[in-house]
């Protein structure tokens, strides 16, 4: 799909509006977080992943450290 729009002026932002046949094609909805990439002069639009906390990923290391023998035994099975 292919449109151009006009980009508006929202307060201290600028914005795009996307049509509502766009967003049911990438399945994105209004509210929801999307991260903006810039690249070759272009910017893209794809939906946000949540990243974990710093805690879950220091967690995850320690474990991972801690049970590295059985992981990799559960892992060839």
């Amino acid at each position: 799909m292919d449109i151009e729009r006009k980009l508006r002026k929202v307060g201290g932002s600028v914005m795009v509006p996307i049509p509502p046949e766009m967003l049911d094609e990438l399945q994105l909805r209004a509210d929801q977080s999307v991260r903006l990439v810039s690249e070759g002069g272009g910017i893209r639009i794809e939906p946000a992943v949540p990243r974990p906390s710093p805690e879950v990923v220091e967690f995850a290391a320690k474990f991972m450290d801690e049970y590295e023998d059985v992981l990799r035994e559960l892992a060839d099975r």
